[in-house]
């Protein structure tokens, strides 16, 4: 299992490049209640006491201290950068992903 914590779509993009599968989705795929699962616990562990939306894995005000700066992104960091502004448009929250690495 690989974790991360980001607002960054190219950030999210690269680290998914190298899943098999990730949650969450942010391209469209099924979620996956493992690694649902696997998220919750490794965020826990983390990030003990910061409170994770489930399925949406949400951290809300993660990033309060800083102002994400928005740009024009190209290819998969488009999409996702779509996703993300619909999911999480205050720029002080983040989306906590896990996926299985590729081996």
């Amino acid at each position: 299992m690989y974790g991360w914590r980001t607002r960054n779509p190219i950030v999210w993009a690269a680290n998914a490049k190298i899943c098999e599968k990730v949650t969450p989705s942010l391209l469209g795929d099924a979620q996956d209640q493992a690694l649902q699962a696997a998220c919750v616990e490794m965020c826990s562990a983390l990030y003990p006491g910061k409170s994770l939306e489930v399925p949406s894995m949400i951290m809300r005000g993660a990033y309060g201290h800083i102002k994400h700066q928005r740009q024009a992104y190209h290819g998969t960091a488009s999409r996702v950068d779509a996703a993300m502004s619909r999911i999480i448009p205050d720029s002080a929250d983040a989306l906590f992903s896990v996926g299985v690495a590729r081996i």
